[in-house]
């Protein structure tokens, strides 16, 4: 559980900055494919550096 939501991004802002839909941040988190927080409440966030890591071998395509 997380104390404090300072560097954390709700689900909806996390899959913006992923641009993909909720439903497939979703899916990535249920098969352990990115790391997630859950707050005391119950709610998902993530952090942002955690989605930059996730994000960047997925973005970078090799040039021809």
């Amino acid at each position: 559980m997380i104390a404090s939501t300072e560097n954390f991004l709700g689900e909806k802002a996390a899959a913006r900055v992923l641009q993909v839909h909720p439903g497939t941040l979703r899916r990535y988190r249920t098969q352990g494919n990115i790391a997630f927080y859950r707050t005391a409440t119950g709610r998902i966030h993530y952090r942002f550096d955690d989605l930059m890591k996730f994000a960047l071998p997925i973005r970078i395509e090799p040039v021809s």
